[in-house]
């Protein structure tokens, strides 16, 4: 390691044995206890912004629901597991437990 980022980390250790052995000043307590709570809860209002279904569209991603503004078009919902259409009728059997005997 670099001798910069050690000495502060061995200064950040000296500070937190003061605070948990009740050595550090009630002032300077409250601080670093404050300081290492908005830490330890991580970056505040620093989210990435949502893509929305355009973009997405753009990068190759199928997108379900109303076609969006840069003209790509809804996709048709597959059908079920288990569910074939016969070519003769329009309605759908179950190919779901029964065996070939």
């Amino acid at each position: 390691m670099m001798p910069a980022i050690e000495a502060q980390e061995r200064l950040a250790r000296i500070a937190d044995l003061q605070l948990g052995s009740g050595l550090m000043d009630r002032d300077d307590a409250r601080s670093r206890l404050l300081e290492l709570q908005e830490r330890a809860a991580g970056p505040q209002g620093r989210r990435a912004k949502a893509a929305d279904a355009s973009a997405v569209a753009a990068m190759g991603i199928g997108v379900r629901g109303p076609a969006s503004s840069s003209g790509c078009e809804a996709q048709p919902e597959a059908e079920p597991v288990g569910e074939t259409r016969n070519a003769s009728s329009s309605e759908a059997t179950s190919d779901v437990g029964q065996s070939d005997g």
